[in-house]
């Protein structure tokens, strides 16, 4: 793939900023978060909201770290510093059994890692987002997201960075182990919701981005 900038608009300046960085799940849940949080802090997301969003995380180390740093400047490739960025990488990068081992989790945890270290680096508030269920494998003994968000926990950790468990936020709602959820788009469930379950998820998220932007 080739990186292409986020839509956003330079950081407000009559409220905090915020852009989520993150997959196809992140994009239904930005726009649930623009209303709760309207008036209080402007939210986008990075980057451009189609598709499977942020994707893996080679893809996301390619456009956060490489000197186009398309996810983090507005649609005019203008750097920017925005108050808050939350990141997520998970959905995309579960085959870590594939045959070149791209998605193995040492890789990932070497990706994440440069990726967590150039966020850094632009100052501003950093939320890692874990990644939500991907119940059919679950069901399977399959533990890949877990383990991914293992691994992400760790990195996030040793760099102070606050973890917003969303993955305890959807089985809170649905159970451990569960085929079918209220908040699903699907039946049987998948990693996808409906406008029930994006509002769930957004209300914890809303919640830790808004204790983001208050004065240390």
């Amino acid at each position: 793939q080739i990186c292409t900038p986020g839509p956003m608009d330079p950081p407000a300046t009559a409220t905090p900023s915020a852009i989520i960085i993150g997959d196809s799940v992140s994009i239904g849940y930005t726009p649930h978060l623009q209303t709760m949080l309207k008036g209080k802090v402007q939210i986008q997301h990075a980057p451009s909201a189609g598709g499977g969003g942020a994707d893996d995380t080679p893809y996301g180390k390619q456009c956060i770290v490489s000197p186009l740093e398309s996810f983090i400047r507005t649609a005019r490739y203008e750097p920017a510093k925005y108050d808050v960025i939350t990141f997520n990488f998970g959905l995309h990068d579960m085959d870590y059994n594939s045959s070149d081992k791209s998605h193995s989790l040492a890789n990932y945890t070497a990706q994440l890692e440069a990726i967590a270290d150039r966020l850094i680096a632009t100052k501003s508030k950093l939320l890692y987002v874990a990644t939500t269920p991907f119940m059919p494998a679950d069901n399977t003994g399959n533990l890949v997201v877990h383990d991914l968000n293992e691994r992400a926990l760790a990195v996030a950790t040793a760099r102070n960075i606050p973890y917003v468990d969303l993955y305890s936020r959807v089985t809170d709602k649905c159970g451990t182990l569960y085929t079918n959820c209220s908040i699903c788009a699907l039946s049987p469930c998948t990693f996808h919701y409906n406008a029930a379950g994006y509002d769930w998820i957004a209300t914890t998220l809303a919640a830790a981005i808004l204790n983001a932007t208050r004065p240390s």
